[in-house]
């Protein structure tokens, strides 16, 4: 299946515009149908190329010393997570009430799931999932969470290793209410969160003030058996804001 889906011919025949016009036009059915397949692709695609085998390729590649073999194999999977990243990314629009999403869903899970893994080559394709992600939490579908938290994790590492705009991360404080403050997972965006609320680049913006007052209220509206210290040491962090901000 996967050699017989030409996404090169897709996207000559199809500019964005036109691919979501069409997918706007589709019948719910073939709609349906369609992120159906999407998803078998993917699975089939990530079955014949694990993701665990990428590192290695990765690693063989940096070293100079990688398998002939392993390269059309990467390259191959890379371009079906293209070709499915665009049609899920004009997709998103079409969705509505009326129309079963779930293999979408689903196709968007496993896009979520690979982003951690693409070689740092792949800028554009990180890039367009998490386009995806935002996508997916600003219309408010389900599974929205999981997705504004991959979200919010990498808006945050690229705010504090690139100096990106902390705007954006503000405009997406709501998913703080998503993270479970008792649970291990929630650890990397504390850290995060840490570490953008005491730099210095980052201390004077108003965003950043806002996020960490909301950030304040957010563990204050969570039951968590941690609140009190996590709240604690907020406070003591919000104060020195406000101090250094005058």
């Amino acid at each position: 299946m996967i050699r017989d889906f030409n996404f090169c011919a897709v996207k000559n025949i199809f500019d964005p515009f036109n691919l979501n016009e069409l997918l706007q036009e589709l019948p719910k059915k073939q709609k349906e149908v369609l992120w159906e397949r999407l998803t078998q692709l993917m699975t089939e695609s990530l079955m014949e190329n694990p993701v665990e085998t990428w590192q290695r390729a990765e690693d063989n590649e940096n070293n100079d010393h990688m398998e002939v073999e392993i390269v059309p194999e990467m390259k191959q999977t890379v371009a079906v997570i293209q070709g499915v990243t665009a049609v899920v990314t004009a997709s998103i629009p079409a969705v509505d009430e009326t129309v079963n999403y779930k293999a979408l869903l689903e196709c968007v899970f496993i896009l979520n799931g690979v982003l951690p893994a693409l070689p740092e080559s792949e800028k554009v394709l990180k890039g367009a999932i998490q386009r995806v992600c935002e996508m997916w939490w600003e219309k408010g579908l389900e599974g929205k969470e999981q997705l504004g938290k991959t979200l919010f994790i990498i808006l945050l590492k690229r705010s504090l290793n690139k100096g990106a705009d902390v705007v954006r991360i503000w405009n997406q404080h709501q998913i703080l209410l998503c993270f479970d403050y008792d649970s291990e997972e929630s650890d990397e965006v504390k850290d995060l969160l840490l570490q953008c609320f005491i730099s210095v680049k980052h201390i004077k913006k108003e965003e950043v003030g806002k996020l960490l007052s909301y950030y304040c209220i957010a563990i204050l509206c969570f039951k968590s058996s941690k609140r009190t210290q996590l709240y604690s040491k907020m406070r003591i962090i919000l104060f020195d804001y406000l101090h250094f901000s005058q």
